[in-house]
């Protein structure tokens, strides 16, 4: 599963995934193939895009486009707007 894939696959958590115990948290993620994912830090991928680096910047950082990082960021803001703000 690429870091793209898994990015997608942690979007699909419950809405509740933060207020869950540890292993249940595990349990999900086991579930949806992510326990090794590193995750993504919204705010330092926001920036990135907000500047203007180049595609392959984006790939040695963030191992996905600039195009899929666009999608996962608006993707955990749009879901998780509220804890967010």
């Amino acid at each position: 599963m690429t870091h793209y894939e898994m990015c997608k696959a942690a979007l699909l958590r419950p809405d509740d995934y933060s207020q869950l115990s540890k292993h249940r948290q595990w349990d999900i993620d086991k579930g949806l193939g992510i326990l090794d994912w590193e995750g993504v830090h919204l705010s330092r991928a926001s920036e990135f895009l907000e500047s203007d680096a180049d595609n392959e910047e984006c790939r040695r950082k963030f191992k996905m486009t600039r195009s899929e990082l666009s999608e996962i960021v608006r993707g955990f803001k749009s879901k998780f707007e509220d804890s967010l703000a």
